[in-house]
């Protein structure tokens, strides 16, 4: 193909671009601040340390050498703990050692069945860093069936087993067992998850019981990542993508005030609170709700604060059912948004321009071929705008998952 410059059609096609570009990058900096935003709370050091669990040694390890140090030496030399409280401007190691003054938590576990993720779950909260909570878990089975499974950890005052009462004819067995959960709970603080959690940290439950610590506090909205591991290879970075997209939606609205939504599988709300609302009234009839109209009706008066941060963040490991649990999942979220009142700010909205804008540099390179500036002009605009657009995403999507 021979190329061939037609300046009477190229010179007003450079200045258009040139006016595109300028434009896109307007929208880049208006439209992803969202993300930016986002990305930027959940990367904050929230002043309690992150430790992984070592599924090979089957145990929670510090995230870092140099916190591993510190645990050490505080547990050998007293002064350590001293030097610990000041290093890196890092909250007190005492401090995340005493947590006495917060409120009691009760985790609230909707289990479906699956007694191996339970367990494992489980042993996961049995290592947390927090003294003042309990665990209630609603066995979606049998009675025999939830009596063999407390057979496991009988002797453990932590934890409470109970089930859904045969025969229960509703349309959201989630909510029916969460309810059951939450009237049984005797602390001051839910935390409603699911068997399939696994909590990132050591810490988890401190990260989501700090902030109640101020009287004004109704709920704390902590996110949930998701093993994608089942999905094939090619799949894997848009389902990823997906999920941190509809996590940053709601992120962004809390941290804007206008909570509509969390995670229902890392929740912490009062208890009083779900009372006083009523609980699940508002979408009895809908088999999700459970997280955005239960969020938008209790929340008022800035009393929800959100914490994506890692340390209070729990993993999703649905194994061979992640697909349609997922799908599941979506399905539901999709039902109650119709109902929602709020008013939010849709972020794949915001993306929707920046992909007319690649839209129409493929269209163009199309349309000016061969001609050589016609053609650069419009591979101009596509890097651009597709290169800060990908990093963006990118950087949201490691930041969430």
């Amino acid at each position: 193909m021979d190329y061939y410059v037609n300046f009477s059609l190229d010179l007003p096609f450079i200045y258009a671009s040139l006016v595109a570009l300028a434009i896109s990058f307007i929208i880049v900096i208006f439209a992803l601040r969202p993300f930016r935003v986002v990305r930027r709370e959940a990367d904050k050091d929230s002043g309690i340390p992150l430790e992984s669990f070592d599924e090979e040694n089957d145990a929670f390890q510090p995230e870092s050498d140099s916190e591993a140090e510190m645990v050490a030496d505080a547990e050998s030399d007293p002064e350590a703990v001293i030097a610990a409280e000041t290093k890196d401007d890092k909250k007190p190691l005492s401090s995340v050692n005493n947590n006495s003054s917060l409120p009691g938590i009760s985790i609230v576990v909707h289990s479906e069945g699956d007694n191996e993720t339970l367990n494992t779950f489980l042993e996961y909260c049995l290592e947390q860093n927090y003294d003042n909570f309990e665990i209630i878990v609603v066995n979606d089975a049998s009675a025999a069936a939830t009596a063999m499974l407390a057979e496991q950890f009988e002797g453990n005052e932590r934890i409470y087993f109970t089930f859904i009462p045969p025969g229960s004819q509703v349309l959201s067995r989630h909510k029916l067992a969460l309810t059951i959960g939450i009237k049984a709970a005797k602390k001051d603080i839910i935390v409603t998850t699911t068997g399939y959690a696994r909590p990132l940290g050591r810490n988890w439950l401190l990260s989501l019981a700090t902030p109640f610590s101020d009287k004004k506090c109704g709920a704390v909205l902590a996110t949930a990542s998701a093993d994608f591991s089942q999905f094939k290879v090619l799949a894997r970075p848009f389902r990823r993508l997906g999920f941190s997209m509809r996590t940053a939606n709601w992120v962004y609205a809390a941290l804007c005030g206008k909570p509509y939504r969390g995670s229902g599988y890392n929740l912490a709300f009062r208890k009083s609170l779900f009372f006083s609302n009523k609980g699940y009234s508002r979408g009895v009839l809908l088999e999700g709700g459970d997280d955005d109209l239960f969020i938008e009706s209790i929340a008022h008066d800035n009393n929800i604060a959100v914490n994506p941060s890692p340390a209070a963040r729990v993993r999703l490991d649905w194994g061979e059912s992640t697909r349609r649990l997922l799908h599941n999942m979506i399905r539901r979220n999709r039902e109650s948004e119709k109902q929602l009142e709020t008013k939010r700010t849709n972020l794949t909205l915001m993306l929707l321009i920046l992909n007319i804008m690649l839209i129409f540099s493929l269209v163009a390179m199309v349309l000016f071929m061969p001609d050589i500036i016609g053609i650069a002009s419009a591979a101009v605009i596509l890097l651009a705008v597709g290169s800060i657009q990908w990093i963006t995403l990118r950087r949201l999507t490691r930041s969430l998952s």
